[in-house]
């Protein structure tokens, strides 16, 4: 809408704010190797509470949504 409001399209193949963009393949592999740490720290930690489940499983859910999106 004129000089208000304005779309514009933009890519990041890096991770936050264009980090390793020049190294996507690197990008993916250090998500997944961190992915799996938080899978098996939680596989051998011990939960108290639903609130740290609940937690993991947002942090869990959200890297693998952005390993699909790779």
């Amino acid at each position: 809408i004129g000089d208000w409001f304005l779309l514009e399209y933009a890519q990041n193949r890096g991770v936050a704010f264009g980090a390793l963009a020049r190294w996507p393949d690197l990008a993916t592999v250090l998500a997944a190797a961190i992915l799996a740490g938080v899978i098996t720290y939680a596989a051998r930690r011990r939960f108290d509470g639903g609130w740290l489940v609940a937690g993991v499983g947002l942090v869990v859910g959200g890297a693998v949504g952005n390993l699909v999106d790779r």
